[in-house]
């Protein structure tokens, strides 16, 4: 299980957003959507979010990514599971000869059975068909073709039939498909995968370390994070898009290892002053031409620069930080970030391009640099104190207002501004996606805090609706 990082000590990584130093364009993206919720419960249970890495990462890159920040902040990773079937037909034994088109002898039997079996499936599904029998008659009819593996797949099958512990772990993995994970068994896999051995062998470190990357490959998982943990990610993300505005930020390690690939980042980078002035131009454009609301690409993805093909390359010819300039001006509340990620679609082999979704709000044409917002308000999620200035409202022993209270926080700290609204619809879908018509508990929750505020002779915090609310005037910053 993860442990807190040392207060003491800063926790050193590359794309440690503390250190002062430029980090990785692709580690900012990734720890922006860490501390928006891209990988919380709600957010991970599809295999999708797999294709939606950043360009040129695979899903290995990004799980010892996100091991370093949970070392670094404190976090943990939960709710593992393995998409076996994604990876199984790479260790298939081809069973045919192709010059016959038929099974291989040492598979003849085997396959016999399969036809005759398969005969009586079709010639029942097609009595299923006339209405003559159920469809559940001839499932016992059904079998699956004949499959052997090979190499580190078929390792793992023959540990999954020991009594040890690792075998349980591979028959957790491997029978019928299941792809279960716990958190031991995840940092098994992971000490399996680095083992010092060649990737290619057939020696039993070998094995390990290949059937552990192919399971890496295809791991899911859930990060959840602690209203405090979520904070201090926050602040140290202001903290460093604001050394980056006034050109603060140093050049330290470039290396770093991409898709099994080391790379180096460009010496040279853009100022602030540029891409500002770069992104401006194109945000100005493309609000006149297509209204608030869009999606940008990065106009200098290496992907379309003619004869760029590796990842090095896309790396050491960056100049221009695609996801930092979109991140400034979402501090500047220039713009509105609604989703990052990239031009990918499942049509298509890989992704081209980073994009951003975004809503305009107000362009400058200076060259601001974010303040931190003064808050008239304030919610202290770990003492369960509401602060309004100098007053402090205690709703420890309320868990509704508790709950409802962080949930408008975050909507705050993520996205909104203080003067916008907040449908009740999204906090009761925020509470529990399942349920998200019950709004009135809400709705309740606030009255209630209105309440408390009142009695304590201040204006009320909240402008309730039937189905909105937001702040009043008398707390708008």
């Amino acid at each position: 299980m993860n442990k807190p990082a040392d207060k003491k000590r800063l926790f050193h990584w590359s794309d440690n957003p503390q250190g002062g130093h430029y980090i990785d364009d692709n580690a900012l993206f990734l720890l922006i959507e860490i501390v928006g919720g891209r990988f919380s419960s709600k957010e991970s249970s599809s295999n999708a979010r797999i294709f939606k890495l950043p360009i040129g990462w695979t899903n290995l890159d990004l799980i010892f990514f996100v091991l370093k920040v949970s070392k670094c902040y404190g976090f943990f990773l939960t709710d593992f599971s393995v998409n076996v079937s994604a990876f199984s037909e790479e260790y298939e034994l081809d069973l045919i000869d192709h010059d016959t088109k038929k099974p291989l002898p040492e598979y003849v039997d085997e396959f016999e059975d399969y036809f005759n079996n398969n005969q009586k499936y079709e010639a029942c599904l097609a009595k299923y068909h006339e209405g003559e029998v159920e469809f559940f008659d001839c499932l016992k009819h059904y079998v699956i073709p004949p499959k052997y593996f090979k190499g580190a797949y078929k390792w793992a099958i023959e540990e999954s039939a020991k009594r040890t512990k690792r075998g349980e772990l591979m028959k957790n993995i491997f029978d019928d498909y299941k792809g279960l994970l716990d958190r031991e068994g995840f940092d098994e896999i992971i000490r399996m995968y680095q083992l010092i051995a060649p990737e290619q062998g057939d020696s039993n470190e070998s094995y390990q370390k290949q059937i552990a990357k192919s399971i890496l490959e295809w791991t899911n998982f859930v990060i959840e994070i602690p209203p405090e943990v979520s904070q201090k990610m926050k602040e140290d993300l202001f903290s460093y898009i604001t050394k980056f505005m006034k050109g603060e930020l140093v050049t330290a390690d470039r290396h770093r290892t991409i898709a099994g690939e080391t790379v180096l980042m460009s010496q040279t980078v853009y100022s602030y002053k540029k891409h500002l002035e770069i992104l401006h131009e194109i945000l100005s454009s493309m609000e006149h031409n297509y209204g608030k609301e869009f999606t940008i690409k990065n106009p200098f993805d290496a992907g379309y620069i003619e004869g760029v093909t590796s990842v090095n390359d896309r790396y050491l010819k960056r100049e221009f930080l695609f996801f930092h300039s979109i991140f400034a001006l979402h501090c500047l509340n220039e713009i509105k970030i609604l989703n990052l990620g990239s031009d990918w679609h499942f049509s298509e082999i890989e992704p081209t391009r980073a994009t951003a979704d975004v809503l305009i709000l107000n362009l400058s044409k200076s060259e601001p640099i974010p303040q931190k917002v003064s808050r008239k308000w304030q919610f202290d999620e770990r003492r369960k104190v509401l602060k309004l200035d100098e007053l402090e409202i205690d709703v420890s022993r309320a868990q509704m207002q508790y709950q409802t209270l962080s949930i408008v926080g975050s909507f705050f700290d993520k996205t909104l501004r203080d003067g916008e609204e907040i449908d009740l619809v999204d906090i009761a879908n925020e509470y529990d996606s399942s349920d998200s018509r019950n709004t009135k508990p809400f709705l309740n929750a606030l009255y209630q805090i209105n309440q408390k505020i009142l009695k304590k002779n201040r204006p009320c915090l909240f402008q309730l609706a039937t189905t909105t609310v937001r702040l009043t005037d008398d707390y708008l910053s």
